[in-house]
């Protein structure tokens, strides 16, 4: 009984440890892109369409969630974008469905893209708080704040590129 609870401890200690992972949706980021098909191969497929690191550190785990649904408006915009370019350049045209769903995007985009300075702040923060979270957490807790952080770096630099197409495609004018 004894080796029981012993073993049960370790698998329990070390799943804490080292995190879980938590999924992102299609309809979670932006439901209206539910339909979306790239290649002729629907988005919503995938099930587990963005990853993110559970620590059940609430701070934590909310900034990895927003991060992380950042990151994927961010790449379903650049594939629409790349979609619409790959279409027009093959048929020299393009179907209403890509410009509405490019139009949901865009939307979705700029809200979450709103956040961007805040997410960065908040990453900068929880750097400096991840060494005092509970030893068997720091470890997940430094290691997603980083690549979080790297991420939120990269969106800084691709995103205004893909905001002016997408602008461009559906002609919005701010």
């Amino acid at each position: 009984m004894r080796k029981i609870i012993l073993t049960l401890t370790f698998v329990l200690t070390t799943l804490v440890a080292f995190g879980s992972k938590s999924y992102l949706q299609i309809r979670d980021i932006e439901p209206k892109l539910e339909n979306v098909t790239i290649d002729g191969i629907p988005l919503s497929y995938a099930d587990k369409f963005k990853s993110y690191t559970v620590i059940n550190e609430p701070a934590f785990d909310d900034f990895f969630k927003s991060t992380a649904k950042l990151d994927a408006i961010t790449e379903i915009s650049n594939l629409l974008v790349i979609e619409f370019n790959n279409k027009l350049a093959k048929d020299g045209t393009t179907d209403k469905e890509l410009y509405d769903h490019i139009d949901a995007a865009y939307y979705a985009f700029k809200k979450e893209l709103s956040g961007l300075d805040n997410l960065k702040n908040t990453g900068v923060e929880l750097t400096q708080s991840a060494t005092k979270v509970k030893i068997t957490k720091k470890m997940e807790a430094v290691k997603g704040v980083s690549q979080a952080v790297s991420n939120l770096n990269n969106i800084s630099n691709t995103a205004p590129k893909i905001v002016e197409e997408m602008k461009k495609i559906v002609g919005i004018v701010e």
